[in-house]
């Protein structure tokens, strides 16, 4: 049956009876030949497989095969498919929809962008921050700030936004919260068109958990802003030694920062020995 599917492969478009066979393997008892069917059926227009699709990862979502298998064949649509995720409770697993969101991130395109962010309309907060954070990760930096606050103007997804970055700028200083829900809304926030850096900087301090002082420093390290080498150089003496390789990582990147590293030398607040 594998074998089957991907001889009538090249022939999905143009034979409907090999495309309805096809499709109905995504049913198959076997593993490998529902395999094989997820990655063929990206032959077929988009609209005729989404549904079959979802109801494949509500089955299978949680093997990685198979979730590189269904991201393969939802390339040329994923904004569609995220949408037939989300129909399907079951197959709302984050790691394709945080795959799905990337690809949506890498285009840079306003009507994906758009089409993305109407549909968190009606998803929950914590969606909201999990797609946020995936398309930071892919799209972190101002230009894409100002693409994200150029789609949603005037639109509903506009005070969605707004209120969904409020509460992870909330979250994420949130001593009391989960570590996983701080790191995330930190993620979310590389997308704030009002980025706050100071209290990204007050994250790297040594009572912070490891995990929220990366997802800081990841922020300051992709900001264009010129007072990032000056505050990670302030915050430099109240930070933990395993930290440190990774702040001057970040200070070495840029000469601006350079600079500030020297000035800070000579201020006494990064001692040599540290470095």
């Amino acid at each position: 049956r594998e074998q089957s599917i991907r001889w009538a492969e090249s022939r999905l478009k143009t034979n409907s009876a090999f495309s309805e066979q096809v499709l109905g393997r995504l049913e198959d008892e076997a593993f490998r030949v529902r395999w094989q069917a997820a990655l063929s059926v990206g032959e077929l227009p988009i609209d005729r497989r989404v549904a079959a699709l979802a109801e494949l990862a509500a089955r299978d979502g949680d093997d990685p095969w198979m979730r590189v298998a269904i991201l393969c064949s939802s390339a040329d649509g994923p904004g569609a498919m995220l949408d037939g995720l989300w129909k399907v409770k079951e197959a709302d697993r984050p790691e394709l929809v945080e795959g799905l969101v990337s690809l949506i991130g890498s285009t840079r395109s306003k009507e994906a962008w758009a089409g993305l962010m109407n549909s968190l309309v009606d998803q929950s907060e914590s969606t909201r921050r999990r797609v946020l954070a995936a398309l930071a990760q892919v799209a972190g930096t101002a230009d894409a700030r100002e693409l994200l606050a150029e789609v949603v103007k005037g639109r509903p997804a506009e005070p969605v936004l707004i209120a969904t970055l409020e509460s992870s700028r909330r979250l994420a200083t949130d001593s009391s919260a989960n570590v996983g829900e701080r790191v995330r809304s930190i993620e979310s926030l590389a997308l704030d068109p009002a980025p706050d850096l100071k209290n990204w900087a007050g994250l790297l301090k040594a009572h912070e958990p490891r995990e929220v002082q990366l997802a800081a420093l990841a922020i300051l390290g992709r900001s264009n802003e010129a007072e990032v080498g000056g505050l990670i150089v302030d915050a430099w003496p109240s930070t933990t030694p395993s930290l440190r390789s990774e702040l001057l990582e970040v200070l070495l990147a840029r000469a601006d920062r350079q600079r500030a590293l020297i000035e800070g030398m000579e201020k006494g607040l990064i001692a040599a020995s540290q470095l």
